[in-house]
């Protein structure tokens, strides 16, 4: 997930394109089943870009540092992949329903979405914090651990990493 200040834009935007999903789906108002079904084909992409983002930028920096880490932070994204990959087909099955049982789905896929959007801003928010925890010069390679010593900063990262995780 995009994290540094450039891709703050991006994370924002997709954040409110993942709300207003969620307003569309819950609203009694007709929408079109076919936009409806774009609208998610467009933000589960831009959800997939920032998931392998995260992959290949904040992931591997800390996996030689600390792989509960780096595992805490992959299962969370392919608890995401795995969420978008079991809504797609019942978006795109949208667009074959009416009446009553258009309306069902759109309410079930409703209270799905918004499961995938709270799973989203928990690991998005914690992609954040570890980052700004981390020395920006050490994002991209940190030292391996080496006898169970964690040098200053990165004991205080850990430490307060592992409290957060414990809070949920």
């Amino acid at each position: 997930m995009p994290t540094d200040t450039t891709n703050q834009h991006e994370t924002n935007a997709l954040r409110g394109d993942m709300f207003a999903l969620a307003q569309t789906l819950g609203a009694n108002e007709p929408h079109s089943s076919v936009a409806i079904n774009a609208e998610f084909a467009r933000i589960s992409a831009s959800v997939h870009r920032a998931l392998e983002n995260s992959a290949t930028a904040l992931e591997p920096g800390i996996r030689d540092y600390d792989p509960l880490l780096a595992n805490r932070l992959e299962d969370g994204n392919l608890r995401l992949a795995a969420l978008l990959a079991k809504l797609a087909p019942r978006f795109a099955c949208l667009t074959k329903l009416q009446g009553a049982s258009l309306s069902a789905e759109r309410y079930s896929l409703y209270l799905d979405w918004n499961l995938l959007l709270a799973e989203f801003l928990v690991q998005l928010d914690f992609h954040v914090r570890l980052d700004a925890l981390l020395p920006r010069e050490e994002k991209v390679a940190l030292p391996p651990m080496r006898n169970s010593v964690y040098p200053g900063l990165f004991a205080r990262c850990r430490e307060r990493v592992r409290q957060y995780c414990a809070c949920q």
